[in-house]
């Protein structure tokens, strides 16, 4: 996750490409782990977790800023 946040820094469009890369990773991960949802399916059952962590993940990364 770390390097998914250092990768998005800076760009305008932040918030949306930490979401979209999060999904993508937790797809990734469940698939290894034999998951039969869909990517449809499982962005709807971890949509709030990937907000709140893309949203802590920026609030990391503005705060090492400081």
């Amino acid at each position: 996750m770390v390097a998914i946040a250092r990768r998005c820094d800076g760009h305008a469009d932040r918030h949306r490409l930490l979401v979209q890369a999060l999904g993508a990773l937790y797809v990734a991960r469940l698939r290894r782990h034999g998951s039969t949802l869909d990517e449809v399916q499982v962005l709807q059952v971890l949509g709030m977790d990937i907000e709140l962590n893309a949203q802590g993940l920026e609030c990391w990364l503005d705060r090492d800023r400081r």
